[in-house]
């Protein structure tokens, strides 16, 4: 049966099961039942006001705190196991910079100068640096994650959607929270916070956490040093104020740092396929460099029986440090409201990689950065009962100091062709962006139950770049480079590079809400969001680059329309949304032969969620999401062989189906309380040539969670294990370009117990 007709089967079948629910949705809703934890209605801010995330005419995902403590999430990357069409991946495994993917918009260059489409908020926070997007979840209000362009309510512009982390204010009463577990690999997670009135009009909170645990990807080497650990710390202290009714001021101070080794991988001997370009798997019984059978150039293949084993001669330190200070001011004047968001936050950003995977002193990569941001924000609301609109600008600098270094040993240098000796490349450089923007959404009533939104955005935004590239080369050449050592060394190539683009563009937003009743919702949006251009600093050093050194603004075109059912019986939510994107230069990216950059060129994507939530029988909640790509091509891509063919977006599978089944068992005054949630994600590419050898299969993700909630509810414990089939895949593949590929692998079976403590009103 051909994937067409495979295709539209699936498009028929998802559209007669929303017709299906629809039409009998008074049925479903006709007996109230209470609310479960899991499921429950979220007031949300994704239009800058509190609202039912359920009449909100955006195809929205949100997780309360309390929920997110039901489905175990620890860190900001477990939110993907949960949210339909979301996807994560990192260049350097977990904890270290990562980037998402939404509805097939990314941002694959593992640069921490590059932003994403995918924007990050913490309190209304943007957050640049890919580096700031791994970090623990900790006493949070709710996390929302909301599709498709977004830039005519908030203060940074973003392509693809954004995630807002809210944190949980300080209070005008003592409360506070008390979270400690322990798992395999001795996992030590704990977590709390504390807050109440200090003084008339003062109110404080102070949380912490921690997240300790051994290395799991084992090192067989003698003193070899394994990798995945964690040491991860933060904290934020918050302390509001009111001088007076009308005027509200919270200041925030937070840090965090991650620190220890990263992340290993299991490494892929490949080869190119002269016939296709593409990078394929060799197969462990050929000997295609004639260095053995499976091997690669320099001799080795990775052929431990453990997946989560390998031999690695050389460390991978990794250190992430952040802090920051924002003050955020309310001012009621009545109808209108004025708000103010000053944030400045610093970015370090250490890492080195045993590039090779083995045994062989071979290739090693190393990142240095810093990043400061400082960000203003300016907006003003106003609410009718007729008219709501806001008016906003906002200021943004970024400055970062970068250096990169890749070395090829002997090892992998002299069999490929680069000389007898050891060559390195060093680029240090440094990115200053600048942006201005300005804009608008105003919501007007048509009819009593029509609704049109509009909004608009102007944006400049100004980069420079000042890079210095060295290539050289010598006999033994150190794990670390330094100025000395390039000057005590043959120079290949020396070039200084400045740099200077300033892009100017309009983004807008047309909306119509159409709610007939208080539980349904219909809206159907044309949106338009941008994104600026920017630069590629080599990964190795080659004035090979130099053509393709800057790329341009993408702009992405967005039609969309969806359902929203809400009910208080046996159906409690049914979400459905269909999409088109219309990609302008796409900000694509390749990596091949060590050479990485993004690179410009038009794409398609066109797709659908739903979300489904039944409580069937008192106690029991069952939950279903699917988010379907029946489109994602991106145009006139070059392979490396010289063809030009369209190919498919990288982290967009066809299906991506999350689930849970949660049944809340009353005994005596307390509760208990067995789930079992997961995901399915079908076979997705990772790059964008589309390589054999950087394609996942279809897997499947099981975790099992029991629940103990004691009779005051202030005391709960939880058994968990998660990835309970310890099913083995790929979390991200590259292929590297000199004969190998990297896989950076899943984490593999875990389980533990987590005791919980609610203490004050």
């Amino acid at each position: 049966m051909g994937a067409k007709v495979v295709k539209k089967r699936l498009k028929f079948r998802y559209l007669a099961l929303g017709l299906h629910v629809c039409a009998f949705t008074p049925a479903l809703a006709q007996d109230r039942r209470p609310d479960p934890i899991v499921g429950s209605d979220i007031i949300v801010t994704a239009t800058k006001r509190g609202e039912s995330q359920q009449s909100v005419g955006i195809s929205i995902s949100a997780l309360s705190g309390d929920q997110l403590s039901a489905l175990g999430v620890k860190n900001s990357t477990d939110l993907t196991l949960y949210t339909p069409g979301l996807q994560l991946q990192s260049a350097g495994g977990e904890s270290n910079a990562m980037a998402l993917t939404l509805r097939g918009v990314g941002q694959s260059d593992f640069n921490d100068h590059q932003e994403g489409p995918v924007a990050i908020y913490i309190d209304e926070v943007y957050s640049s640096a890919l580096t700031g997007t791994s970090f623990l979840a900790f006493d949070l209000d709710r996390v929302e994650v909301l599709r498709g362009p977004q830039g005519t309510l908030f203060g940074r512009n973003a392509t693809g959607g954004l995630v807002q982390f809210v944190t949980r204010k300080p209070t005008d009463h003592f409360d506070g929270y008390v979270d400690v577990g322990y798992g395999r690999f001795n996992e030590f997670t704990a977590e709390g916070a504390v807050g109440g009135p200090i003084a008339k009009g003062l109110q404080a909170r102070l949380s912490l956490a921690t997240e300790q645990r051994d290395r799991y990807f084992k090192n067989t080497l003698p003193n070899g040093v394994g990798g995945n650990g964690k040491n991860s710390f933060a904290g934020r202290f918050q302390l509001a104020w009111q001088p007076s009714d009308t005027v509200s001021i919270r200041t925030v101070v937070r840090g965090a740092e991650s620190k220890g080794s990263g992340a290993r991988g299991r490494h892929i001997t490949s080869y190119i396929d002269p016939a296709t370009g593409l990078a394929n798997a060799v197969p462990d019984n050929v000997d295609y460099y004639g260095t053995g059978p499976g091997n690669d150039i320099a001799g080795y293949k990775n052929s431990n029986g453990n997946y989560w084993t390998g031999e690695f001669d050389q460390t991978n330190p990794m250190t992430i440090k952040l802090w920051g200070v924002s003050n955020h001011i309310d001012i009621d004047l009545g109808a209108f409201k004025l708000f103010s968001i000053t944030d400045y936050t610093n970015f370090k950003h250490i890492y080195r990689e045993d590039t090779d995977f083995g045994p062989v002193r071979g290739l090693r990569y190393g990142v240095n950065s810093t990043i400061g941001q400082f960000s203003q924000e300016l907006r003003l609301q106003y609410d009718s009962d007729a008219v709501k609109a806001l008016l906003g600008a906002y200021f943004l600098n970024v400055d970062g100091d970068f250096q990169t270094q890749f070395i090829v040993y002997k090892a992998y240098g002299t069999p490929l062709g680069l000389g007898p000796d050891d060559s390195a490349s060093l680029i240090p450089w440094t990115t200053k962006t600048r942006s201005y923007s300005v804009f608008g959404q105003a919501d007007v009533p048509l009819t009593d139950t029509l609704k049109l939104t509009a909004g608009a955005r102007w944006t400049q935004d100004t980069k420079k770049q000042h890079l210095d590239s060295y290539l050289v080369t010598r006999p033994d050449l150190p794990d670390e480079l330094t100025s000395a050592d390039i000057a005590g060394s043959t120079s290949l190539l020396s070039e200084t590079y400045r740099n200077r683009r300033s892009d100017k563009f309009i983004s807008w937003k047309l909306g119509l809400d159409w709610k007939p009743s208080p539980k349904l919702l219909v809206f159907a949006s044309a949106t338009r969001g941008q994104k600026g251009g920017g630069y590629n600093p080599p990964f190795f050093a080659s004035d090979a680059l130099l053509p393709r050194f800057s790329f341009k603004p993408e702009q992405l075109t967005s039609y969309e329309s969806g359902i929203k059912v809400s009910g208080s019986g046996i159906l409690r939510r049914f979400n459905a949304s269909a999409y088109i994107y219309d990609y302008k230069d796409f900000q694509a990216f390749q990596f091949f032969n060590a050479s990485a950059l993004i690179f410009n060129t038009d794409a398609r994507v066109a797709g659908s969620e739903v979300e489904l939530i039944l409580a069937p029988a008192p106690g029991l909640t069952a939950q279903l999401g699917g988010a379907f790509i029946f489109k994602a091509t991106a145009k006139d891509i070059t392979l490396p062989n010289g063809a030009v063919k369209d190919r498919r977006l990288p982290l967009t599978p066809d299906a991506q189906l999350t689930g849970l089944l949660r049944y809340d068992i009353p005994v005596g005054e307390a509760q208990i309380s067995p789930q079992l949630d997961g995901r399915y994600v079908t076979s997705q590419y990772y790059d964008v040539f589309n390589n054999p050898v950087d394609t996942q299969k279809g897997y499947g993700l099981l975790n099992a969670r029991l629940f103990y909630t004691a009779p005051d509810k202030r005391l709960s414990l939880s058994l968990f294990v998660e990835n309970l089939t310890n099913k083995k895949y790929g979390a991200y593949i590259l292929d590297v370009g000199l004969t190998m590929a990297q896989a950076w692998l899943g984490q593999p079976r875990t389980y533990g117990a987590k005791l919980s403590y609610k203490f004050g009103e």
